[in-house]
């Protein structure tokens, strides 16, 4: 195949995954490539507008660059320009585009329609083109580079006469896979290429060791899983300098024990560092067990592969990233909901516990909550609790409570005196510390520590909201409670009283749904005028600061002609009230009460002569239901997702905070077995981890509790 073929069907590859128009000039502006890609603004405006004469000018310009840069071509539109340096001496560059500065839409919008005209979808467009912005832009380059290197190699090996014709399977290979296939890639590379008699690859196993996860070729069925340490023998060496190197007739060299004790005998091996997204390095090798020499065509093919498993293995990090986010914020937002339907301290305490216990795998979870009036101190715990809980949790509180640490929402890591550590996040609202919650941590690697860190700050700051969102559920509550035992307080030494109240209250709050006041302060009225027998100064002392005190304070005010403040000086709940007492006083004359023509009281009059033709009933108060029972019958879940008795019983150890293997050794089965029945339970109640199916069984609880 022709070089012009091989290059157009490598920039097809990279123009589709990566939604670009790609096109290759020399340094004079000529265009030695045909321009592929589907990219629809960069399209419109090469096949519409002057954008190829913007490229042919700035291709003539000096280049001082070596690497991928991006070029604004026109305000807020950017091609990434690759130079690439030919055997002969010639530059060239290659135009990929185009993409659209992210924030900047509005200014990019105006430029198009003033250069190009108003008739076509700019904004469009410009939303279907890839964004740059700061965080991504060595994302962009680092993909641009990939590109280059490729295609540098396929011009110095097309200059060698040597033929490239090899490399188009393994691109068409690797085009549109998910993952890459890297067994499938060194088979296919071994037949294509003669001078390689075997090739593999070392991926890291932990930060002191190193296995060979995959290999291909002649005699080396004992290779696979084989170990090394950074800096032991030829794979060793690489891995600990991260440079690419090559040995030749290694037959009698002491490093070739390592292949010799597994009955493998190579002449020749090259070695390519291969780039992780998470920063590890992982070893491409390959070579000769015949031929004792190293060419310089069979350099660059190993160079061509190894820049073909990084480009795929770090898109497929990236997408397996991605995914793993978006399973943490989904888990998040039904975290979310769950609390936000549960507006009670307690089941938001045992929520935190096993949402945390499960994410993190560790030996326990705590949240700890210390009563800023008094000493007594709040710990719910889930997991294996040590016999020195105790001193730990006194720890906690002097350290949080008593010493006051500045640490804000951000999480700690703590060294028990046993051994264990601990993730500790203050559950901090405004302002106000709320709580620690404190996670063991299990064996894990230092960005699966982070990633549960970061997991777990973001779950303490929705835990606090929520504590304090139940909180003030709780005080509204036991003041409704306290008002209404006020109102019939009324009753028992006054009915009279109490007659008038009632009525008065049930007047106000009609005519303040009529004019569409908003459902909390219709209540805030009518409670105001159940109350208004007693004083305001009386209230405030029993109710505290609230709206109710304050409406009968002013409503009374409005009433009184000696000291009454403007009608728009007070709320319009206090108004109501007022309206509703005047009536009450004297319903042939409340006008004469009342002494304002603000429109409130034109309102209130249309009010009672609609009223006087109108029957209704209805009542206001409402009665005070008993909080649901915190748990209900295990069968609750068992039924609804027909759950067999043995995933019913794996599924209550998950909400335990079992791993698989404590599940196991629980049940007496094999870890293989509870597996496939956590796989099961997770495919039958539609969530896709443990975090999940803790927050759909606690919705499934807390909805057949208040049924």
């Amino acid at each position: 195949m022709q070089q012009s073929e091989l290059l157009e069907e490598l920039q097809q590859v990279y123009a589709e995954r990566f939604g670009l128009t790609i096109l290759m000039t020399d340094e004079n502006g000529e265009r030695l490539s045909s321009i592929t890609g589907d990219n629809v603004l960069c399209n419109h405006l090469l096949d519409k507008g002057d954008l190829w004469g913007h490229i042919q000018e700035a291709a003539v310009w000096k280049w001082d660059v070596t690497k991928p840069a991006f070029y604004d071509i026109l305000p807020g539109i950017y091609f990434l320009v690759i130079p690439i340096s030919g055997e002969d001496g010639q530059e060239y560059l290659i135009w990929a585009g185009v993409l659209a500065e992210e924030g900047n839409d509005l200014l990019t919008l105006g430029q198009l329609n003033n250069r190009y005209g108003t008739e076509t979808n700019w904004e469009e467009m410009l939303s279907e083109a890839p964004a740059v912005k700061p965080d991504n832009k060595d994302w962009w380059i680092l993909r641009s580079t990939r590109l280059s290197g490729l295609v540098q190699a396929l011009l110095k090996e097309e200059s060698r006469s040597s033929g490239f014709g090899w490399q188009l399977p393994l691109l068409q290979k690797r085009t549109g896979l998910e993952k890459p296939d890297i067994q499938g890639l060194f088979e296919l590379f071994l037949s294509e290429r003669k001078d390689y008699d075997f090739l593999g690859i070392a991926e890291t196993q932990d930060e002191e060791q190193y296995s060979i996860t995959n290999v291909a070729g002649k005699e080396v069925q004992n290779l696979p899983g084989s170990l090394f340490a950074p800096g032991e023998g030829f794979l060793g060496r690489v891995a600990i300098t991260k440079e690419a190197y090559y040995w030749e007739d290694i037959e009698n060299n002491p490093r070739s024990f390592f292949f010799h004790r597994r009955n493998f005998y190579p002449k020749t091996i090259i070695c390519h560092p291969v780039q992780r997204h998470d920063g590890t390095t992982a070893v491409v090798f390959g070579g000769s067990v015949s031929v004792t020499g190293v060419s310089r065509q069979a350099m660059d093919a190993g160079q061509f592969i190894a820049s073909m498993l990084e480009a795929g293995l770090y898109t497929y990090d990236l997408q397996k990233e991605n995914n793993h986010q978006l399973n943490r914020l989904s888990s998040l937002i039904e975290i979310c909901k769950l609390m936000a339907a549960t507006p009670e301290v307690k089941r938001i305490l045992y929520i935190l516990v096993d949402i945390s216990l499960n994410l993190a795998e560790g030996p326990f979870t705590s949240v700890i909550l210390k009563d800023e009036e008094s000493d007594k101190v709040q710990l719910v715990s889930r997991g294996n609790i040590p016999a020195s809980m105790e001193v730990y949790v006194r720890d906690v509180i002097k350290r949080y409570y008593t010493e006051r640490s500045d640490t804000g929402t951000e999480a700690q890591l703590y060294d028990t005196s046993w051994g264990t550590e601990v993730i500790e996040c203050p559950l901090f609202h405004k302002q106000e510390l709320l709580g620690v919650l404190c996670v063991g941590i299990g064996e894990g690697t230092e960005q699966q520590l982070k990633e549960q860190r970061t997991f777990l700050e973001t779950l303490a700051i929705i835990g606090a909201i929520s504590l304090q969102l139940a909180k003030q559920n709780q005080e509204s509550e036991s003041t409704a409670g306290q008002a209404e035992a006020l109102f019939r307080a009324i009753e028992q030494f006054n009915k009279e009283a109490f007659d008038k109240a009632d009525t008065t209250a049930a007047l106000a709050g009609e005519f303040a749904q009529k004019i569409g006041l908003p459902a909390p302060m219709v209540k805030d009225i009518v409670t105001a005028c159940q109350l208004s027998y007693y004083s305001p100064s009386f209230l405030k002392d029993i109710l505290g600061d609230n709206k109710v005190s304050d409406m009968v304070k002013e409503g009374l005010e409005l009433l009184d002609n000696k000291e009454s403040p403007a009608w728009d000086e007070v709320s319009i709940g206090s108004q109501v009230v007022a309206l509703g007492l005047a009536y009450e006083r004297h319903p042939e004359n409340w006008e004469a009460e009342v002494q304002s023509e603000e429109g409130i009281v034109e309102e209130f009059r249309t009010f009672l002569k609609e009223r006087q033709v109108s029957e209704q009933e209805f009542t206001l108060r409402e009665g005070i239901s008993s909080p649901p029972e915190l748990m209900v019958a295990d069968s609750t879940v068992k039924e609804q997702m027909s759950l067999s008795p043995r995933e019913h019983e794996v599924l209550e150890l998950v909400i335990q905070g079992l791993n698989n293997k404590e599940i196991a050794e629980e049940l007496y089965i094999s870890g293989h077995t509870v597996k496939n029945h956590v796989t099961k339970i997770f495919q039958k109640l539609e969530v896709p981890d443990r975090a999940h199916a803790i927050s759909k069984v606690y919705q499934l609880k807390y909805q057949h509790s208040n049924r």
